[in-house]
């Protein structure tokens, strides 16, 4: 495995077993991006159907072209349960709970949809930064990091994501 010896030294802390990696393929089960063991769901139009509704659904994945591009709270990460602030080690903590702690991130995760070509993970328009694109029938839909005032400015037409990241990206008081 790839990050054995990595891990290996965290295991004095932790009960775990590595094992070998199995393949994993996209696919959507009750209108739910997730992923199967099933060799029947490596094909296009399962991985398309993920890529769409993962964007639809705030679900954004990270490539080459945004990696370490952006911080959780930019991505609504703290909003998904992904980062607990009251437990825990890790690499950048205490960057990123000043950021949590002491103001609220500037520019964060919208859905978006605009004309014209579809624009590649990591392309900047303007100053609203592409996590995900997707082409579709009317142009294309997104996912965007940006200020809420870039978005206004902008020509794209902000789309509502799913109930849990519609409330403030700020710390609860």
């Amino acid at each position: 495995m790839l990050y054995k010896p990595t891990l290996k030294k965290y295991g004095a802390f932790s009960k775990f077993e590595t094992s070998a990696p199995t393949p994993i393929y996209p696919c959507v089960l009750d209108n739910v991006p997730t992923f199967s063991h099933k060799d029947d769901h490596n094909t296009t139009e399962d991985t398309q159907a993920w890529m769409q509704c993962s964007i639809a659904t705030g679900n954004y994945w990270i490539v080459a072209a945004t990696q370490g591009e952006f911080q959780p709270q930019e991505l609504r990460l703290h909003q998904r349960g992904g980062m607990d602030y009251d437990k825990g080690c890790y690499l950048g903590q205490e960057v990123i709970a000043r950021i949590y702690f002491k103001s609220a991130p500037k520019a964060f995760l919208h859905y978006v949809q605009g004309t014209g070509a579809a624009p590649s993970a990591g392309d900047k328009l303007d100053k609203i930064q592409v996590v995900n694109a997707m082409k579709n029938d009317d142009g294309f839909t997104a996912l965007v990091v940006a200020r809420p005032e870039q978005l206004a400015e902008s020509d794209l037409s902000i789309l509502d994501l799913p109930a849990a990241l519609q409330v403030d990206v700020a710390r609860p008081k």
